[in-house]
């Protein structure tokens, strides 16, 4: 109780350690498990109310917006669509190269990553996959927020990801270690890391940066054109130049 502070229930049931736990809006909570199984929990009553069990370790578990499907990854690879009135398996795909520890589900899309540095998104509706590439070690955490998704892992580094093109438009320094988890609240973002400490950053102030270089990028592109525009005019009136020449007797 937030009042008294007394405990209220005490949910046993796991035999393995518990990776993830998932609220819903409801009185039911799902957790993963080590022990290779998903188990939702009325909360107020403090009982168990389903078991899922899985042939591997349970790593991450979401829970559709309708309550109609529970999302499940694993250290097999695997991404798992449960319809939750049926508890049966209603989609299954190899989603990842390496074990999968972390799952984000947003709209009609999951993404999934890891030990695999890559995060891969899945449209669950057409089957289609994207990958954001540019990490170098494990994935720890994600987050989307105003259509960016913010990533970060063992590499120390937030990275800031365009949803609609997949590559990175901004990244910020500032950790000692790997950073192991991210959230955002209120304007900011906060990172929690390895090197035990938590560090916050202003959201408005990350967008300044970001518009900034995508405009530098701009900037670049047009003078890189540029360039190569100004090349092509002087090969061609060097070829020009040359035919309009006649040759000496």
């Amino acid at each position: 109780s937030a009042q008294t502070g007394q405990l209220i229930h005490s949910l046993t049931g796991h035999t393995d350690r518990i990776s993830h736990i998932a609220a819903t809006e409801g009185d039911l909570i799902f957790s993963a498990s080590q022990d290779c199984s998903v188990r939702s929990w009325n909360v107020k009553e403090g009982f168990c109310d389903t078991v899922y069990n899985f042939a591997s370790p349970v790593s991450y578990v979401q829970v559709s917006l309708g309550m109609d499907y529970m999302y499940v990854t694993s250290w097999d690879r695997m991404l798992r669509t449960v319809d939750i009135k049926t508890s049966k398996i209603d989609n299954a795909l190899v989603a990842a190269e390496e074990s999968i520890t972390t799952m984000l589900v947003y709209d009609n899309c999951v993404f999934v990553t890891g030990c695999d540095p890559v995060i891969t998104c899945w449209n669950m509706e057409t089957g289609e996959c994207t990958k954001f590439k540019g990490h170098k070690g494990w994935v720890y955490d994600l987050k989307i927020h105003d259509n960016y998704l913010y990533s970060v892992g063992d590499d120390k580094v937030i990275r800031v990801w365009s949803l609609d093109s997949g590559n990175i438009v901004e990244e910020f320094y500032g950790h000692e270690e790997a950073i192991s988890c991210i959230e955002i609240a209120d304007g900011m973002l906060y990172t929690g890391s390895y090197d035990c400490s938590i560090r916050s950053w202003n959201i408005e102030e990350m967008k300044y940066r970001i518009n900034e270089r995508q405009m530098m990028v701009a900037d670049d592109t047009y003078s890189r054109k540029y360039e190569v525009f100004l090349s092509v005019m002087e090969s061609r009136k060097s070829k020009k130049g040359k035919k309009g020449k006649k040759k000496k007797k």
